[in-house]
């Protein structure tokens, strides 16, 4: 176990005096990140829990969510899909807690491309969006 000068507290395994291998970081205001390290960045698969509740399980190349994942949000909402650079990017649904959902492409962490949204009535509006809106 390593705590540095701010609190921060580091448990796991190092190589060349740098996190590798799995480790579990917290945060001192609570947040925690249990995964996989590479030279020093959390990369490949894990779990980080934010102070406000969210949370993401799946994988981060050089400390950026990067790959397939799940962002689940402490409101009820949830995202499961593919991001890159830290937003949603790709292929994905996101649900709320309401029900109401939508299937498709993102970019940026935006509803675009091609995609389906399903209200909680179960009404479908199948189309294309661009940056979170129906074309």
């Amino acid at each position: 176990s390593f705590q540095y000068a701010n609190g921060d507290q580091y448990q796991g395994e190092w190589k060349n005096n740098k996190q590798e291998g799995h480790g579990t970081f917290t945060y001192l205001n609570g947040e925690t990140y249990v995964g996989e390290w590479k030279s020093g960045k959390i990369s490949g698969k894990g779990v980080y829990s934010y102070q406000n509740g969210n949370s993401y399980n799946g994988r981060f190349l050089d400390g950026m969510k990067n790959g397939s994942g799940i962002f689940s949000y402490s409101n009820g909402n949830k995202f499961v899909g593919d991001f890159m650079d830290d937003n949603f990017h790709g292929m994905g649904t996101f649900t709320y807690k309401n029900g109401t959902s939508y299937i498709g492409e993102f970019k940026d962490g935006k509803m675009d491309g091609h995609g389906t949204f399903i209200n909680s009535n179960g009404k479908k509006i199948v189309g294309e969006w661009k940056k979170g809106k129906p074309l």
